[in-house]
């Protein structure tokens, strides 16, 4: 039997100060376990988003996805490999700044 702590912000909180300090304590229920998630958010640790949302890189946030930036993938799958083709049959010696750019690229 394994207890993990639900990283911050993703599970409910109920505050305790019966006891004279307050301490935060997870709730967690055997037959619906997606209760103790903050809103839309399900899954083990509450780690998923629910309802077709899905989580944004920048914010860790369950966000609606639209589809206004799919063009960017193919776009720069496209300018990637033009620009390996470049360094390829160019053959020229590069700037030093350079050589990351390329080692991402790859």
């Amino acid at each position: 039997l394994f207890f993990h702590l639900c990283p911050s912000g993703y599970c409910r909180c109920y505050f305790n100060t019966s006891i004279g300090i307050s301490t935060c304590a997870n709730v967690y229920v055997n037959s619906d376990p997606d209760r103790q998630c903050v809103c839309e958010r399900k899954g083990i640790l509450c780690g998923e988003c629910r309802n077709n949302l899905g989580v944004s890189v920048l914010l860790n946030e369950c966000v609606s996805c639209d589809k206004t930036n799919v063009i960017l993938i193919p776009a720069l799958v496209i300018l990637d490999v033009i620009v390996i083709m470049i360094v390829v049959f160019v053959d020229a010696p590069l700037p030093q700044w350079s050589y990351s750019l390329l080692f991402y690229i790859q």
